[in-house]
């Protein structure tokens, strides 16, 4: 992963579902030294959750990313059981 920063917190670690990720940014300058942000093309970075601790954060990250998925893939079961009615 090419480095990426945003707001004072450089980006260590990301998860993409579809066209959203779920990132993790770490300063040892900032208040809060953890922060996982939702991030997709077109909003940015946004939703922080900001984290006292590393494993704090990967489990928001995981969890986030995780519940994404769940949505994504619940529209995808959505629009086939849509495309099925239409065509009996």
């Amino acid at each position: 992963m090419e480095k990426q920063e945003n707001k004072g917190y450089q980006i260590t670690d990301s998860i993409q579902v579809g066209n959203t990720a779920f990132v993790i940014g770490h300063s040892e300058k900032l208040p809060y030294p953890y922060v996982v942000w939702k991030k997709t093309e077109a909003q940015g970075y946004n939703y922080g959750h900001y984290k006292n601790h590393h494993q704090e954060a990967v489990e928001d990250l995981c969890r986030r990313a995780l519940k994404e998925l769940k949505v994504q893939r619940n529209k995808e079961m959505w629009k086939m059981r849509k495309e099925q009615s239409e065509n009996e």
